[in-house]
C-alpha cells in the first residue's frame, strides 16, 4: 500500500515540486514562525526529497558554503549593513534625534508626548532613568521611516547587481521629499491638535492658556539653539552626499566616515561612554546577523527552487506575463506588477517580499525592454562598471545599469508601502506613540491615507519622469 502510495504520489513530486515548495513557504510564513528557520528549513527538507526522487543531487551542494561567503557575507553592497545599523542606532542613543524632536516641538510649541524627559537629549548611560520608555517615540519614527527603507534599498541593490552608491543617490531626492512631507503632515496634526486643546480650555476656563505639557511662550528657544540641533544631521546628511559625488567614495567607506565623526561628536557633547558604546555595537550586530541569517537562508531557498525546476516556471511566467508581442514598453505589466507588490504589502512583511519575492521576479524584468527609454536619460557607461561583482539571486545580465537603477527603485517604492500598511507602523502607531493623547480616528487614519499616496506620488513621478532617479547616479561616472 505505501508502495502504491509513492508510485502515485512521485509524478505529482517531479512535475510539481517547485510549486510544493512555494505554497509550503507561504503556508509556514502563517504561522509566525522566523523567516530564517522557514526559508533554510524547507530548502534542506525539499533539497533532501529531491535527492530520494532524483530531481536534484546534494553532491552540487558542496560549493554551498563557499557561495554563501562570497556572495553574501563579502557582498559590497551588504558589507554597507552593519555600519548602517551601527550608524542609526549611534545617532538614537547620543540624542540626535531626540535633541531633533524636542527643538522642532519647542519650536512650534506643540505638545511632548509622556514626561518632559522622554523629549530631551540624554546624557551617559548611567545618567538616563532606568525604563526605555522615555526614548521610545524618537525611536519609533526614526526605525519606521529611515532603517528599513535603507536596508530595503541595500538588499534591492545586491539582487540588481547596482552598486549600493547608485540606489542610494538615486532614491536619495525622492526620500527626501516623502519623509519631509510626512514629518510636515506629523507636525501640523499635532499643531492642529493644539488649537483644539487651547480651544477647549478657552471655553473651559474663560481665559487664554495653553494645553498641559506645552513650553510657555517664554520658553520658546532661540534660533541659535534650533540651529545647533539642526546642524549635525545637515551636516551628516550633506557630508555623506559630497563624500558620494565629489570624492567617488563608496557607501561603506562613507558610513564608516560618519560613524567616527559621530562618535568623536558625541565624546565632546558627553553623551557616549564605553557601556553605551558597546551596547549599540552589540544592537548593531544582532540585527545585522539576524538580516544576514534571513539572506542566507533565502539564497539557499531559491537555489533549491531552481534546481528543482523553478527555473522554468519563472520563464513561464514571464512570457505570460510579458509576451513577446508585447511591445518595446511593456508599461501596462510594469504597472501591474508594482500594483501586486504593493497589495501583497498588505499581508506580507516587506524583508519578506524583499527576499523570496523580488528574487522571483527577476526573469519578469528581463523581459522588459525600457532600454530605449532609459539610455538617454543618462550618457556614457564608465569603466567603474566592468567591476561590478555579479552577486544577485537570479541573474539579470540583459537589463542595463539604468533600467537595473529604475526598476529597483519603483520597487523599493512600492514595497515599502509594506512598513505602513503591513502593521500601520507610520500611521496611527507612531502618532500615538508621539501625541497619545490625540483622537485616534481623525489623526491615525488620515496620516495613514496621506503616506500611502504619497508613495503613489513617488511612483508616479518615477515612471513619468525617469531622469528623477537617474540624474544623481549619473555624476558618479562622469
Amino acid at each position: 500500500m505505501i508502495e502504491a502510495s509513492v508510485q502515485t504520489l512521485l509524478p505529482i513530486w517531479q512535475s510539481h515540486a517547485p510549486d510544493l515548495l512555494l505554497i509550503a513557504a507561504l503556508l509556514m510564513l502563517l504561522t509566525g514562525y522566523p523567516i530564517a528557520f522557514i526559508l533554510g528549513g524547507l530548502a534542506f527538507l525539499f533539497a533532501l526529497f529531491g535527492d530520494l526522487s532524483g530531481l536534484v543531487h546534494l553532491a552540487d551542494y558542496h560549493s554551498l558554503p563557499a557561495q554563501i561567503f562570497n556572495q553574501i557575507l563579502l557582498d559590497p553592497a551588504l558589507l554597507a549593513l552593519p555600519l548602517l545599523l551601527f550608524f542609526c542606532e549611534l545617532m538614537i542613543e547620543t540624542g540626535q534625534m531626540a535633541g531633533l524632536s524636542h527643538a522642532l516641538k519647542s519650536q512650534f510649541q506643540l505638545p511632548c508626548s509622556g514626561a518632559n524627559a522622554a523629549a530631551q537629549p540624554h546624557r551617559l548611560r548611567n545618567s538616563r532613568p532606568k525604563s526605555s520608555k522615555p526614548q521610545a517615540p524618537e525611536r519609533s519614527i526614526f526605525m519606521t521611516l529611515f532603517v528599513p527603507g535603507a536596508v530595503l534599498g541595500i538588499v534591492l541593490a545586491r539582487t540588481f547587481e547596482i552598486p549600493t552608491e547608485f540606489l542610494t543617490l538615486g532614491l536619495l531626492p525622492i526620500a527626501l521629499v516623502l519623509v519631509g512631507l510626512y514629518v510636515t503632515n506629523w507636525i501640523l496634526g499635532m499643531w492642529v491638535e493644539l488649537g483644539h486643546q487651547t480651544l477647549k480650555q478657552d471655553w473651559l476656563s474663560g481665559a487664554t492658556g495653553y494645553p498641559e505639557g506645552a513650553p510657555p511662550p517664554g520658553r520658546k528657544p532661540s534660533r541659535f539653539s534650533m540651529l545647533t540641533r539642526l546642524l549635525p544631521p545637515l551636516l551628516l546628511g550633506g557630508g555623506a552626499l559630497i563624500l558620494l559625488t565629489q570624492y567617488r567614495v563608496s557607501l561603506f567607506a562613507t558610513l564608516a566616515i560618519l560613524s567616527l565623526g559621530l562618535i568623536l561628536v558625541a565624546i565632546c557633547h558627553g553623551r557616549l561612554g564605553p557601556s553605551l558604546l558597546l551596547q549599540v555595537m552589540n544592537r548593531a550586530a544582532v540585527t545585522a546577523g539576524a538580516v544576514a541569517a534571513i539572506l542566507i537562508a533565502a539564497y539557499s531557498f531559491h537555489m533549491v527552487y531552481l534546481d528543482l525546476g523553478g527555473a522554468l516556471r519563472l520563464e513561464q511566467l514571464a512570457s505570460l506575463i510579458v509576451p513577446p508581442d508585447s511591445g518595446p514598453q511593456p508599461w501596462l505589466a510594469l504597472i501591474a506588477l508594482l500594483a501586486a507588490l504593493a497589495l501583497l504589502g498588505l499581508v506580507l512583511d516587506w524583508l519578506i517580499l524583499a527576499v523570496m519575492v523580488v528574487p522571483l521576479l527577476m526573469p519578469i524584468f528581463t523581459h522588459m525592454d525600457f532600454n530605449s527609454l532609459l539610455t538617454p536619460k543618462w550618457a556614457g557607461i564608465g569603466t567603474r562598471l566592468a567591476s561590478i561583482q555579479p552577486s544577485n539571486l537570479l541573474t539579470a545580465n540583459e537589463i542595463i545599469i539604468q533600467a537595473k537603477l529604475w526598476f529597483a527603485a519603483l520597487l523599493w517604492l512600492s514595497l515599502i508601502s509594506g512598513l505602513v500598511t503591513y502593521a500601520k507602523q507610520n500611521g496611527e502607531l507612531v502618532i500615538k506613540t508621539l501625541a497619545p493623547d490625540l483622537r485616534k480616528t481623525q489623526t491615525g487614519p488620515i496620516s495613514l491615507l496621506l503616506f500611502i499616496m504619497l508613495q503613489l506620488i513617488g511612483l508616479a513621478a518615477c515612471l513619468i519622469r525617469p531622469e528623477t532617479v537617474l540624474w544623481l547616479p549619473s555624476l558618479l561616472i562622469q
